[in-house]
């Protein structure tokens, strides 16, 4: 990502041939808006797919330049190089970029990458999502840009890469109170007993749980026992909240999620799945299209992408609401790899089944049980 913009500063010099726009000399401080940025296309020689650069003014008595890059889902540029070296400072999304010889890094807003002259590289969006960044291009006359071949990409991923990706979403402590306050909330709202629900709330609330970390937990939950159980489960909520505003109580709003702009949700959702998992996830589920492209798309991907709820409460989630569901062993314990694939430990487990059995029922505590104990 950081790749990114020092290569299109470079790319711009060398279609342009060095003539960039002054600064205006005079001491006055001014302000272009985005939108009356002048934007040009990228060669599509040098590049994947839609990418556009707008190259920002000269700065007096500096042989740098400047420009603002974007790149679309998934678009790369060709292996290049450039002849003064290039900064990349990404502004926007999420990207990879790789030296020669070397792995594929991935970058993302705030991050700087410095491209050392004459090192062959690549830069570009991430598989799933777009970026944008600034380019600064040092002694940018004579900071020439040598295009070599288009990048092949092993789709794929690695064993080595999914390794690296599930550990910024592992938890290596016990579950807490607040986290082990979701399962009876879900599995109330998965069996439909409303009156069991309430209390589930008021604990959740009480022990720490935002009302927005509620609403995404219900949320989350619809593509398991579908919108009848889950707006039952948030107009009790909804019901709840009122009732401990009258009585006093103020419980905090909590993050909402964040806008993730312009992404692929399929591959998202594929990615997703395959950290979780461990394994490469892009096969077709048992020949369902349809299927495949709401579990991938939509649960792994639109769901997953909404980041007021991380991993494991979302696994915590969908192991409690599976537990109540009679038949759904083999996809319980699917859920069962994967929430230990993100740390969670047998013990944690264990503190699950004894909440379903004295909050809820014991036919879904034996039904985890059965599972954690295979």
């Amino acid at each position: 990502m950081k790749k990114i913009k020092k290569y299109i500063l470079t790319f711009i010099i060398f279609l342009l041939g060095g003539n960039l726009v002054m600064a205006n000399s005079v001491n006055n401080m001014s302000i272009t808006k985005k939108e009356n940025l002048k934007y040009i296309k990228a060669d599509s020689k040098y590049f994947s797919g839609e990418a556009e650069f707008s190259i920002l003014p000269q700065i007096d008595m500096s042989k740098d330049s400047i420009a603002i890059v974007d790149f679309e889902v998934g678009v790369i540029n060709n292996w290049h190089s450039h002849s003064k070296g290039q900064y990349l400072y990404i502004t926007e999304g999420e990207g990879r970029v790789q030296e020669w010889g070397k792995e594929i890094q991935y970058v993302k807003k705030g991050d700087v990458v410095w491209i050392p002259a004459g090192v062959k590289h690549w830069h570009g969006a991430g598989e799933t999502t777009s970026i944008s960044h600034l380019v600064i291009s040092p002694d940018a006359k004579n900071n020439t840009t040598t295009w070599f071949e288009k990048v092949e990409l092993n789709e794929k991923p690695t064993e080595e890469r999914l390794k690296i990706s599930i550990e910024k979403h592992k938890q290596n402590t016990p579950l807490s109170e607040k986290q082990l306050a979701i399962v009876s909330i879900v599995a109330n709202t998965a069996k439909g007993d409303l009156d069991k629900l309430k209390i589930a709330l008021n604990n959740g609330l009480d022990k720490g749980l935002t009302v927005n970390e509620i609403r995404e937990i219900l949320n989350h939950q619809y593509a398991y026992v579908g919108f009848p159980r889950a707006l039952n489960g948030m107009l009790t909520l909804n019901k709840v909240l009122e009732e401990r505003k009258v009585n006093g109580k103020k419980d905090i709003e909590g993050k909402v999620p964040t806008n993730k702009g312009d992404i692929n949700y399929y591959e998202y959702g594929t990615e997703t799945l395959s950290i979780l998992s461990q394994r490469d996830s892009s096969g077709l589920l048992q020949n369902f299209d349809g299927v495949d492209y709401a579990l991938k798309a939509h649960l792994f991907g639109y769901l997953f992408s909404r980041d007021n709820l991380n991993y494991v409460n979302r696994e915590l989630t969908t192991v409690s609401t599976i537990s109540t569901i009679s038949g759904g062993e083999a996809q319980l314990a699917s859920h069962v790899n994967l929430i230990s694939n993100l740390g969670i430990k047998k013990s944690d487990l264990e503190k699950v089944v004894n909440i379903l059995n004295k909050e809820v029922d014991s036919d879904s505590s034996n039904r985890l049980k059965g599972v954690v104990e295979k």
